[in-house]
């Protein structure tokens, strides 16, 4: 049911907004009279805790729950908070959830929660950070590295999830939950402008056709310049088009039977804005001869280089259908939910791998690589729910995927490592699961979940250069190679839950997590490798949480603790040849053991009518605990922790990378942001002013240790003001991102076919001062 005019920002812990940013929410917290909370079919509806408190309902463990009955880690945003705080693309999630890290896009795209991502090439590695979009899981993490649209709520579980998600997950969950029909007709309008060249508009609307029948239409358009530019083309790099709608038709043909009908379409094109100089020491060498100088074209090197001198402009072309159906029919003491989904997503990649105008490997043209990228998955889910609120809360269900993904790969040199192959990922996935919870007269609260999985992947790979000229790291499958694995686990979680009081509760868990293995697929492709995959990666999770209402309800807290092994990680490692002039060869390998250990605190705080204060800090204490036999990095001397068993002058130097920090993890991260509502009853809208303030502390970002390769500390502050116009739902709003100007270059170290000497900058977009103005209409 609707219950009243939707707001994010209000007054009062008692008006809070339903899956606001801050990630738990008591039980205690009193009624929220104004907010709307979306179910997993998308029917607005507020529900009650068990102490008769209204809370925050989230559906990321396959349930309605209230938010802080769950025995995880979970931060939950709005849709309404992410339009307010400028989060329109999936990769700004990290700017809410710190413990989140999300970089590049498409194929490369990565995602990490607490350090502990999947950043490889091959098609075959499942990611370890799960996006579930409605309800279906993706094949491929890039699928949803792109606009966020027509969205009700994000929910970010972090740490291992393996008992009710076996396709990967084994750090964590990204749900995002779509709109759908409400009983009263509501549209929604949000277009914005930013300075820096950006153009997003949003639209949605939806409600009931007739008595039974739902149905809710949502689309999407953005126009972002680049920021980046390449003198040798005239482009600026880094500009992105991209469109997409969803159509949710719901159909209620008796009172027990819901049936959703969804299909959503998304087109991207853009150029990719590759890294710039930010140091190049005067007539620098190239291993080929090349002197750097005589291709930079005028670019000047420096940590605020915008320019690129490249043969080529990078781009990325990705298109996507999803289409589901869910059915939900009600036996009285429980629901049995179907959710059946196909998924094709499409990318395309164009590189200029060398970024210069040199004729590297004596090529006029310099290397270019890429190709065409597929993924299809086709998913069946049944689970069956139970209902009402009694002492005993459970679930079962079963889940089926079958999903295959195809990629071409060119790579265009005269000599030394030419590819062209044509290769085929498979994988399927049989499950069941289950899990429950009892609560005691004690007020202790017992869960446990436990999944039997059974994963089934395979490779086919085609060498489609010539017989002639075939590389010297590829002497094999120039024939069709291929190679099939299986592999059957079992995960499980438990869980304590104990109300000290009805404001504060305390839990401890032991969840357990698997990914399974892949085959490393790339250009050194062989029949050994499709012999033997990389082994599945195992993860041993624990959590200790405190969640409580403080300050006579003017603030709610959540801490969290955590501890987390990992085993058999899966890495894309770069083997360092010893002639210089050999490339680099990037191998997919298990390459140990990592740990992870923290703390995590979640504030939200009213301390005055009108005035919202909210935190979220992380620290990270990511090691690698075991790496015996890793390779060098570019330049790495025998005092730094290179040696060669075999005695001065070998071939195979490596290091013990045991006990080093593990990259592209901030040790420490926060997001504090402020907002104030001024009450103005006099005129016909009512002002606020926000503010929004973002840290995190240095990254490596090199797997085999660099100190080279960081990106420097960075803060981000911004501001906003404007006003909600009572009568009309509208809301206008000025914005300046980036307030203070700050630069926050990444330091990629030196390039391929670059000495150590040389550094490069990731630029990012809202590296400058930008500003902007939103118009938010709600009917």
């Amino acid at each position: 049911m609707r219950v009243g005019k939707e707001s994010v920002f209000l007054t009062g812990v008692s008006r809070i907004s339903a899956a606001a940013v801050i990630g738990f929410w008591m039980a205690a917290a009193p009624a929220y009279a104004q907010s709307e909370v979306e179910s997993g079919t998308g029917e607005a509806e507020q529900e009650e805790s068990a102490v008769g408190r209204n809370v925050i309902v989230v559906t990321a463990q396959k349930r309605e729950q209230a938010i802080d009955e769950i025995t995880t880690a979970i931060t939950a945003v709005s849709g309404e908070e992410l339009t307010a705080r400028d989060i329109t693309d999936f990769t700004d999630l990290q700017e809410i959830s710190p413990s989140l890290r999300i970089t590049g896009t498409g194929a490369n795209g990565n995602i990490s929660i607490r350090g502990i991502g999947t950043s490889v090439f091959s098609t075959s590695a499942e990611s370890a950070v799960l996006p579930v979009i409605d309800d279906l899981a993706t094949l491929q993490s890039g699928q949803a590295l792109d606009a966020l649209s027509d969205v009700e709520r994000v929910e970010v579980l972090r740490g291992p999830q393996g008992t009710l998600f076996g396709k990967g997950a084994s750090a964590g969950v990204i749900n995002i939950v779509s709109r759908g029909p409400t009983d009263q007709f509501q549209a929604n309008f949000n277009g914005q402008y930013v300075d820096d060249g950006r153009l997003n508009i949003q639209l949605g609307a939806g409600g009931y056709l007739t008595e039974g029948v739902g149905i809710r239409v949502a689309g999407y358009y953005n126009d972002n310049s680049g920021f980046v530019r390449n003198r040798a083309t005239g482009t600026m790099l880094g500009g992105l088009q991209g469109y997409g709608f969803r159509t949710k038709l719901r159909l209620e043909p008796t009172d027990n039977l819901t049936l959703d009908i969804n299909y959503s379409h998304a087109e991207t094109d853009e150029t990719v804005a590759p890294p710039t100089y930010r140091v190049l020491p005067p007539n620098t060498g190239l291993p080929i001869g090349v002197i750097a100088n005589d291709f930079l074209g005028g670019v000047q090197p420096g940590p605020d280089n915008r320019e690129v001198n490249a043969n080529y402009d990078s781009t990325r072309a990705s298109n996507t259908d999803v289409i589901s159906l869910r059915g939900e029919y009600d036996l009285g003491f429980a629901s049995i939910v179907s959710i059946t989904g196909w998924q094709d997503w499409r990318n395309e990649t164009f590189n200029d791998f060398d970024g210069t105008t040199a004729p590297v490997f004596f090529t006029p043209d310099g290397i270019t690589q890429g190709g065409p990228y597929k993924a299809q998955l086709f998913s069946q889910e049944l689970r069956m729910v139970s209902n009402g609120d009694g002492p005993l809360q459970w679930l079962v269900g079963a889940y089926y995927a079958d999903g295959e993904t195809d990629r071409q790969f060119t790579r265009s040199v005269n000599c030394c490592f030419p590819s062209d192959w044509d290769s085929t990922a498979g994988t399927t996935t049989t499950a069941i699961f289950a899990n429950a919870s009892y609560m005691l007269p004690s007020r202790t609260e017992i869960t446990a979940g436990i999944r039997y999985n059974n994963e089934r992947i395979s490779v086919e790979f085609l060498n489609l250069l010539p017989s002639n000229n075939p590389p010297p790291n590829n002497q094999s499958c120039r024939q069709l190679c291929t190679g099939e694995s299986s592999d059957d686990v079992v995960t499980y979680k438990l869980a304590v839950r104990q109300e000290l009081n009805p404001d504060m509760s305390v839990y401890a868990s032991f969840s357990t997590g698997y990914k399974g293995g892949a085959y490393d697929i790339t250009s050194g492709f062989s029949p050994s490798r499709a012999a033997n995959p990389a082994a599945p990666e195992t993860v041993d999770s624990y959590e200790l949480g405190y969640r409580g209402v403080i300050l006579d309800g003017r603030a709610v807290i959540a801490l969290t603790g955590f501890y987390t092994d990992y085993d058999e990680f899966q890495r894309q490692a770069v083997v360092v040849p010893p002639d210089p002039n050999d490339p680099p060869e990037f191998r997919l390998t298990n390459v140990g053991s990592l740990r992870t250990k923290g703390v995590e605190l979640e504030l939200r705080t009213n301390p005055v009518d009108g005035l919202q204060l909210n935190g979220f800090l992380a620290y990270i204490d990511a090691t690698i605990t075991e790496y015996p036999d890793a390779p060098c990095y570019n330049g790495q001397t025998e005092a730094q922790g290179c040696i060669d068993p075999d005695g001065p002058g070998g071939s195979d130097p490596i290091q013990d990378l045991a006990g080093t920090r593990l990259n592209g993890v901030p040790e420490w991260s926060y997001n504090i942001f402020a907002r104030y509502d001024f009450d103005t009853p006099s005129v016909p809208f009512d002002p606020f002013i926000q503010a929004d303030w973002s840290y995190r502390s240095s990254i490596l970002n090199d797997f085999l240790g660099d100190p080279d390769a960081t990106t420097e500390a960075r803060s981000i502050l911004d501001a906003a003001f404007g006003a909600s116009f009572r009568d009309s739902d509208l809301t206008l709003t000025v914005f300046v991102n980036n307030v203070l100007d700050k630069s926050y270059n990444s330091t990629g170290g030196a390039p391929a076919f670059h000495p150590t000497t040389v550094e490069t900058n990731n630029i990012f977009r809202d590296q400058g001062r930008s500003f902007g103005a939103r118009l938010s209409v709600r009917y």
